[in-house]
């Protein structure tokens, strides 16, 4: 994914860190989630031919996420998420542009 003028990021996703384990009523833990940063972001979803196939295997969808180079966005890791259209997003990979230009994250959205 090449450098992104502003217009390309036109929609807005939110980077989430694990964080201290959150004890529910009856005792189980899951984990807590924090805000590492919202952040405009470009969005490209997998071709038409993947999305059908997913859609008949029932495989989760995949994406691939153009953020703005900054000290939050340079900190993304797999052990992340992100929340994008009222969904979660595991992230799969980073992968930092060439001069530091920008950060593209590859994801699929959690079933």
């Amino acid at each position: 994914m090449p450098a992104l003028g502003a217009g390309q990021r036109d929609r807005k996703a939110t980077v989430e860190r694990a964080g201290a384990p959150v004890v529910g009523p009856h005792g189980d833990e899951t984990p807590g989630w924090t805000v590492l940063a919202i952040e405009w972001v470009s969005v490209r979803f997998g071709s038409s031919a993947e999305r059908r196939q997913a859609a008949q295997t029932g495989a989760n969808q995949a994406a691939t996420f153009g953020f703005l180079w900054n000290t939050a966005t340079r900190s993304i890791t797999p052990a992340d998420r992100l929340q994008f259209d009222d969904a979660v997003w595991n992230i799969q990979g980073v992968n930092v542009s060439p001069g530091n230009t920008g950060v593209v994250v590859a994801a699929v959205r959690a079933a």
